[in-house]
């Protein structure tokens, strides 16, 4: 059985982190992959979204 995109499930944080959750290194966007042409123009590379 498929579950629906975007199905949120009732849990708490606590449940599934019960130490806690960190982030350990830097924070950058996604970029979709540039080609080199565009690159060689100046072009920038776009930050990938969620359809």
């Amino acid at each position: 059985m498929a579950i629906p995109r975007g199905t949120r499930f009732a849990i708490e944080h606590d449940g599934v982190f019960p130490d806690g959750a960190a982030i350990v290194g830097p924070v950058a966007p996604d970029m979709e992959h540039g080609s080199k042409e565009g690159k060689a123009r100046g072009k920038q590379s776009k930050q990938k979204t969620v359809a």
